[in-house]
């Protein structure tokens, strides 16, 4: 029961390694960082649409090891 409860107000990793976990969100900060840097100012306002389609990319891709935990906001 207290898992379930846990799961509620948090996310958790579907596979528990602490080292693979820590990689895959370092990597994860760093592209969204880097495409937030790069895009920021952009002639052609795009980078707001760039960092939107950025958030589903990570969360499909490196939301299965450690949980889907990104704040777009």
């Amino acid at each position: 029961m207290p898992a379930t409860k846990l799961a509620v107000f948090s996310t958790g990793p579907a596979i528990r390694s602490y080292g693979w976990n820590v990689v895959t969100e370092v990597l994860g900060t760093f592209v969204l960082v880097l495409v937030i840097l790069l895009f920021g100012n952009t002639p052609s306002e795009i980078g707001p649409l760039a960092v939107a389609l950025l958030v589903v990319g990570i969360g499909a891709s490196l939301g299965g090891p450690t949980g889907y935990a990104i704040n777009p906001a």
